[in-house]
């Protein structure tokens, strides 16, 4: 028979290879950001990492290419096609589980490729249906086990799939650095590392300006085996008076940030509100001139430093953070007796 013929005679199948395109499309339309603002926020989620619209084009590509398969092969990579779509299925169902409780809003895009896939695996079903009952005698109870061990599969993948989806599907925390180039972002240390360690800090916390002479021994040995952040958390209003100049050192002076943040943490006990004359004469024996940041650029740090302390809920001073950004698992050491040097890398290496 050709394949011409295979093709009229199961019209459901064309009608499979149908929405599976319409969901390759729509993957496309997904990743050119072609979108309406209420897509906005599920754009921002990941799959392990991964924007969903590159995964669904590759998903949407191997199933076109199974779905091709189907008609040369006498229907033997149907069954795989079932399994691929079933996973998919249950992944689905709790990302837009995500959209309904989390994001609280819908992404007409997203909805729409969810919709193709489970049209496709209905109509799949129906096909699968239609052809099993053919080779089946009835009354057999051999073939009759035998369809019933096939349909646990693709019953067991879906589950999988919601399963992987739930721990796999997250929203990365967007950080002050994106878009700038590496001279000059809020990072330091191993940016490779899958690790991050956040020191959260206020500039009039007592504890905090007694940890601060140990972090030039503490914060080396660590910038070797993660990505460091220095987060500022203003527990006293005045604290927002030194935010800006912190943010500035962070990004424009990174060799020497340690040696002027000591000398930040030492301009606290002279003034509340420093002026720039201030800060550019105590800065000034180690030959750095400050450099004034933009409005845009310190609203930026300071959403960025108001989200950390959201994400973690930290509500006192000092904490540290050491997270796994790619396991999505954190710990959280907070006040003198628990932030030191061997506590930290200890965390660091089990977090790994």
């Amino acid at each position: 028979m050709s394949v011409f013929r295979r093709v009229l005679d199961r019209p459901l199948m064309v009608v499979v290879g149908f929405f599976l395109l319409a969901g390759l499309v729509l993957s496309l339309i997904s990743l050119s950001e072609w979108c309406i603002e209420t897509c906005a926020e599920a754009h921002e989620y990941r799959f392990f990492g991964y924007p969903f619209d590159l995964l669904g084009i590759v998903f949407f590509s191997i199933a076109i290419a199974l779905w091709s398969l189907n008609f040369f092969s006498e229907g033997k990579t149907l069954y795989l096609l079932a399994l691929l779509l079933s996973g998919a299925i249950g992944a689905e169902v709790w990302f837009i589980l995500v959209q309904k409780l989390v994001i609280q809003s819908f992404c007409p895009v997203c909805l729409a490729i969810a919709g193709c896939i489970i049209l496709a695996s209905l109509c799949l079903l129906i096909e699968g249906t239609r052809l099993l009952s053919k080779s089946i005698t009835p009354g057999d109870p051999i073939m009759l086990r035998q369809a019933r061990r096939r349909s646990f599969p693709p019953f067991l993948t879906l589950i999988t799939g919601f399963f992987i989806a739930f721990v796999g599907v997250f929203k990365p925390e967007q950080s002050f650095a994106q878009g700038t180039s590496e001279q000059e972002d809020p990072l330091f240390g191993n940016r490779s590392s899958p690790i991050e360690v956040y020191f959260v800090s206020d500039w009039f916390c007592k504890a905090c300006k007694k940890l601060e002479p140990s972090l030039a021994e503490i914060v080396p040995s660590i910038m070797e085996k993660a990505t460091v952040v220095f987060v500022d958390r203003a527990i006293h209003s005045e604290s927002l008076n030194f935010l800006p100049y912190n943010l500035s050192f962070m990004l424009k002076e990174k060799g020497k940030y340690l040696e002027l943040r000591g000398i930040l943490t030492a301009l606290t006990a002279k003034t509340k509100s420093p002026t720039q004359q201030d800060v550019q004469e105590a800065i000034s024996p180690l030959g750095v001139t400050y450099k004034q940041l933009l409005f845009a650029d310190i609203d930026s740090g300071m959403r960025f430093f108001q989200g950390i302390a959201q994400t973690f809920q930290i509500n006192s001073t000092p904490t540290v953070i050491i997270a796994n950004k790619k396991k999505i698992e954190a710990k959280k050491l907070v006040g003198l007796d628990e932030i030191n040097r061997e506590n930290i890398l200890a965390w660091i290496e089990r977090l790994k």
